[in-house]
Order: structure tokens, then C-alpha cells, then sequence
């Protein structure tokens, strides 16, 4: 995934902003895409991070031709130095996956960080998560507890999930059951399938809440619909062990609970 990006079409838009800023010269602003891209460049040259960011995706995504990472790599830095926080996380993404760099999870730390401090929440995710896994340096339970939940608060799914996880087993923070069943349903209700099938789980095991059958059976139901496969099997599965616990007016319950549940236009 490579988070968030300026439209293909903002490279016209910012290059009339760059041409305003020239007015004076006479000089026209650019008449097409072509042209854009040539304000572009200038502009990146010229120091302008925003540009520089905008030039890094360009070959990050291969937007006009071959993907080129490497390249990538070098516009981002330049933007990244200058506290562009979107490049900063771009930069960060290459280094952890080892595109167009020698994978250093360390430095995709140092990135990740800079730009989480600037409240980029899929940089705080991914801070959170190499700390939560001692990934490029010391394992850090209470610093991933302390950046998922920076992310979960401005709505990353996944962080949410994470950080409901960590709450349930007490990990970098003492357990608290109660905002573990509260991140859950957060995540799971807006429909993130690992908080799907792990509500499903909470319920089916009775981890934090009391066991039932009736709501486990709903969770798992929803996170078998869900687009990632791997969670889907798993949901199956638990799905059917639920289904052979239940009685005829519980497994009626249940699918009951999950017919209400629906939005009245699906």
C-alpha cells in the first residue's frame, strides 16, 4: 500500500499556484499535464517540498512510466528533511519494505516517528507495530500501546484492533477488559475484519465479557463476508464450532440478531 498521495490531477493544480507565484515575469502558466509536470519538477528543484513529494510518488506509483523506487526514494528524502510529513511516511515505507533502499527497519523507525509526530496516523501504525514487534530496535510495549492508540483516536481500523488486543492481554498497560471491548466494537462495526472475528472470539471464549454463543455466532457471521481471506477461513471454522453448540431457538437468535442488525437499504 503506498498511503496517502496527491491526485494525478493536483500536479495542474499546484503548478498554476507555482506560475501565480512568477506572475510578474510574464511568464504563462502551464497549459496541460505536460507542462504541469515540467512547473513540477522545476519547482522541486527549486527546494519546493511539496513538489519534491509530488515528484517521489510519481515514480514510487510509476504514474509516468516504469515504477522507479529509487528515484522515489530520493525526491522523498528531500521532502522528508524539509518536514513533509507524507513523504516522511513514503520514505519510511520504502526503507521497511526494502524498495528502491536496503531494508532498514531502524531507519523506517526514525521516519515513522517523525511523521507520527506530525499526526500522520498510518505513520503512528506502523511506529506502533514495529515497536509492538521489537523491529528495528528494542520491542516497546508501552510505546506501540501509546502510538496505537494515537492512531486508533483518529480512526485506523487496524490500530484499533491492535490496541484492543493489547488491552485484553495487558500488554505495555495493565489489562483493561472494558476499553479492550470498547476499541473492539469500534473497529469491528466499522466492519475491520481481524475486530470482526475477534469479537467473535471475546464472545465464543467469554474473554472479557460474558460468554454467549447468540452474539460469537453474529461476529463470526460478519467477518466470514469480510475481503481478506485469510480471516475468512478462520471465521468459518469458528463459525461452524459455534452453530454445534447452539440449539434450534439459538442458532434462530442469532441469525435473527444478524438479519436486524442490517442496514435497512443493503
Amino acid at each position: 500500500m503506498l498511503g496517502r498521495a496527491y491526485p494525478v490531477i493536483a500536479a495542474l493544480g499546484l503548478a498554476l499556484s507555482l506560475a501565480a507565484t512568477v506572475s510578474a515575469q510574464s511568464v504563462a502558466p502551464p497549459r496541460n499535464f505536460g507542462e504541469a509536470m515540467r512547473w513540477y519538477r522545476e519547482a522541486a528543484e527549486a527546494g519546493r517540498p511539496d513538489a519534491q513529494y509530488f515528484m517521489g510518488y510519481i515514480a514510487h506509483a510509476g504514474l509516468r512510466g516504469p515504477k522507479d523506487p529509487a528515484v522515489a526514494a530520493l525526491w522523498y528524502r528531500r521532502a522528508a528533511d524539509q518536514g513533509h510529513a507524507a513523504a516522511q511516511l513514503h520514505l519510511a515505507m520504502l526503507y521497511h519494505a526494502g524498495e528502491g533502499l536496503t531494508r532498514d527497519l531502524a531507519e523506517a523507525r526514525r521516519w515513522y516517528l517523525a511523521a507520527a509526530r506530525q499526526q500522520d496516523r498510518e505513520a503512528a501504525f506502523n511506529l506502533a507495530s514495529l515497536l509492538e514487534k521489537g523491529e528495528g530496535g528494542p520491542a516497546d510495549a508501552r510505546g506501540a500501546l501509546d502510538w496505537y492508540r494515537r492512531a486508533a483516536e483518529s480512526g485506523h481500523l487496524d490500530a484499533q484492533n491492535n490496541l484492543a488486543v493489547m488491552l485484553a492481554l495487558g500488554a505495555g498497560h495493565p489489562s483493561d477488559p472494558a476499553e479492550a471491548l470498547r476499541w473492539y466494537l469500534a473497529a469491528a462495526e466499522a466492519g475491520n475484519p481481524h475486530a470482526l472475528y475477534n469479537l467473535g472470539q471475546v464472545y465464543a471464549d467469554g474473554q472479557l465479557v460474558a460468554k454467549d454463543d447468540v452474539v460469537a455466532w453474529r461476529w463470526f457471521a460478519l467477518a466470514t463476508k469480510s475481503a481478506e481471506p485469510s480471516v475468512v477461513a478462520l471465521a468459518r471454522r469458528a463459525l461452524a464450532d459455534v452453530e454445534s453448540r447452539l440449539d434450534e431457538d439459538g442458532l434462530a437468535a442469532a441469525r435473527a440478531s444478524l438479519t436486524i442488525s442490517r442496514d435497512p437499504d443493503d
